[in-house]
């Protein structure tokens, strides 16, 4: 991926790092994702998703390893509802998703944010909490 820039020409950095949690546990015990949730959910920050949706909504990224020395393509999109953390809109959960432009595989990029009222906790529009002392 190619830095983002901002008006000046300057490299724009994201304020924070991507945190991947969902399925980290099942794949960390036994090396395969849990049985009841058979997708890939990656989860970032505030600030990362808007750095995402401001400079990399509707890219494409191409890919060239050795198994697949042609390439492979995919797009990041970012849902325009991602600003809105409710849990109340229950069709607007996914905030954005990484996308294979051959098979439509996709892995779904939600965002953590400070829990109203308990500092110590990080939640989801889906009502997952993480405790921030743990990752």
């Amino acid at each position: 991926m190619d830095n983002a820039r901002d008006a000046d020409g300057l490299v724009v950095e994201p304020k924070s790092k991507p945190v991947i949690i969902r399925n980290n546990f099942a794949f960390t015990e036994n090396t395969q994702i849990l049985p009841w949730d058979s997708d890939i959910d990656v989860q970032v920050s505030e600030s990362t998703i808007h750095f995402l949706a401001s400079y990399y909504n509707m890219t494409i990224h191409k890919y060239v390893t050795p198994e697949v020395p042609q390439g492979r393509k995919y797009m990041i999109e970012i849902n325009p509802n991602y600003i809105n953390g409710s849990t109340a809109d229950r069709l607007n959960m996914i905030d954005g998703r990484w996308i294979d432009t051959i098979t439509g595989v996709f892995i779904d990029v939600t965002t953590v944010r400070p829990k109203k009222g308990d500092p110590g906790l990080l939640a989801s529009k889906d009502k997952h909490h993480y405790e921030v002392r743990i990752l």
